[in-house]
């Protein structure tokens, strides 16, 4: 049976291809249904695993679950209809006793087009299953021992943090971490259903468990994230400008772009605002604000140039109440300062769970060593009541400022 399914999804895929070649174009609908074909074929294949070993298991394609928009490439769930589905289609087979093996990454908008959530949609499809099914928890199994104090590959002393909140979780990953795609936790946020996150080939790790609240601590740092594929775009203004108007009307701008900035900082010494984005879409971007600027933004805002900068990088420092923890942001500056690093801008989310500054591309890794020993010392001064981090140690640091 699974050979026969592969053999017609092969087939498909051939003929997507061919559309594709003859038409010269890849067109976001076919990149869905090209890029679909993994998950189509790993569902059939542990669901025959399960029933070879004598289990009741069946696959279901999620394009019959998920309902989406049709933004394909980047879709979002339509929860209502899909909670529906999953009640209609889903529970019925449950609670007999089936085991549902559903493709992650898919789903279907109201045409009936196959859609994707984005890279990494698979995490996502498990918590819009769990929060239409009402489920009591989700364990998403990867490759990693739970979520990092950072990057281990980066900072080897980094350590698996037991518990964090869905702010803080959602803030690693908006800001660089890649255990979670960064809508992971949207559809379990407002029932409180906790995720796990769990290493496939280590299952005797306890890992990580994310929560609401996350560890009960009176503020204090939980872990360092980092970007270094981004780009600085810097607006400058007239001294009449009204900074609120001026980055309400750069967000309008990017946002007709399809683009959503990493982070948005006002300097008052420069009299300018700065907007970090992805690098893929810089140009787009720059040549948006440069139009927006020569037509609306300077005669009715008061504006002067645009300028680019694509040699730099963001460091995200995320905690509790990061809001509460009075000099952090000075703290970190002072300590990048005495390695010659600096900080070009800083930036603090609504959330009150992170601060990110940003630094040269060339001084990322200094940066992050000096920061993850630096506020991992401090920490208990500034109001964490746990000490997450492990210290890095003097010869490792000073070996990496003197190659930076």
């Amino acid at each position: 049976r699974f050979a026969n399914l592969a053999n017609d999804l092969f087939g498909q895929c051939g003929q997507w291809c061919d559309s594709t070649s003859a038409q010269a174009a890849l067109t976001p609908a076919m990149q869905d249904l090209i890029s679909s074909l993994g998950e189509r074929l790993a569902a059939p294949l542990v669901a025959a695993a399960l029933v070879d070993r004598g289990l009741n298991a069946t696959e279901m394609e999620a394009t019959y679950l998920v309902a989406t928009d049709s933004q394909h490439g980047s879709a979002n769930p339509r929860m209502n209809v899909t909670i529906q589905l999953c009640e209609s289609r889903l529970l019925p087979l449950m609670s007999r006793g089936v085991i549902p093996v559903v493709t992650g990454f898919i789903g279907a908008a109201e045409d009936g087009s196959l859609t994707t959530l984005g890279r990494g949609g698979s995490d996502y499809s498990a918590t819009i299953l769990a929060s239409a099914l009402r489920a009591q928890e989700v364990t998403i199994w990867t490759d990693v021992d739970g979520i990092f104090t950072a990057d281990p590959h980066q900072i080897p002393e980094a350590t698996t943090i037991p518990e964090i909140s869905y702010h803080e979780a959602a803030d690693l990953a908006h800001f660089g971490a890649r255990v979670l795609h960064p809508k992971t936790l949207t559809p379990v946020a407002q029932s409180g259903i906790p995720v796990w996150i769990r290493n496939t080939f280590a299952p005797e790790k306890s890992g990580t468990k994310i929560t609401p609240q996350g560890h009960d601590i009176d503020g204090g740092v939980t872990a360092l994230s980092s970007i270094s594929d981004v780009t600085l775009i810097t607006v400058t203004r007239t001294p009449e400008a009204r900074v609120p108007e001026l980055i309400e009307r750069i967000l309008a701008a990017l946002a007709g772009d399809r683009s959503e900035p990493l982070m948005v900082s006002y300097l008052p010494a420069q009299a300018a605002v700065c907007v970090v984005i992805s690098t893929s879409s810089a140009k787009s971007n720059a040549a948006v604000l440069g139009e927006e600027i020569a037509l609306h933004l300077e005669p009715e805002v008061g504006c002067q140039s645009v300028t680019v900068d694509d040699a730099v990088s963001i460091l995200t420092v995320v905690g509790q109440n990061l809001v509460a923890v009075k000099g952090i942001v000075k703290l970190t500056i002072d300590k990048l300062k005495k390695e010659n690093i600096s900080v070009l801008a800083t930036g603090q989310a609504l959330s009150g769970c992170n601060v990110s500054f940003i630094v040269p591309r060339k001084d990322l890794e200094t940066a992050l060593l000096i920061a993850h020993h630096e506020l991992k010392r401090d920490a208990h001064a500034y109001g964490s009541a746990t000490d997450l981090f492990h210290r890095s140690s003097d010869e490792t640091l000073r070996t990496a400022a003197s190659n930076s």
